[in-house]
């Protein structure tokens, strides 16, 4: 798989573009969200608070318990692990380039 197709910067944070209005986040969407915040720590360590920052913004409207329980459901457990297992073939200096491109322009 390219890695452009994978992740490219315009979709590589794409579902919380249309969701960041909403109060509550479904759990499929934030598994991916989650995952793909997680590899860039992973990946770009240097830069991991930048990513996190990013991940709390984009479920700041959302509670506690939404967010338990969006996180125990199956849905976000599938979505987590999949979009894991496509991220980790993407090589790291283009994972690195992208996530920085992400957090550079605010998605």
């Amino acid at each position: 798989m390219k890695f452009g197709r994978a992740i490219a910067i315009g979709v590589f944070f794409a579902s919380p573009a249309f969701i960041l209005g909403a109060s509550s986040i479904p759990p499929a969407a934030l598994g991916q969200v989650e995952a793909r915040i997680s590899f860039c720590v992973k990946v770009d360590s240097s830069y991991a608070e930048a990513y996190k920052e990013l991940g709390k913004r984009l479920v700041a409207n959302m509670t506690e318990k939404e967010l338990k329980e969006a996180r125990e459901s199956s849905d976000y457990k599938q979505n987590y692990d999949s979009t894991t297992r496509e991220l980790e073939k993407v090589p790291a200096d283009k994972a690195v380039q992208t996530c920085r491109a992400a957090v550079s322009s605010g998605q």
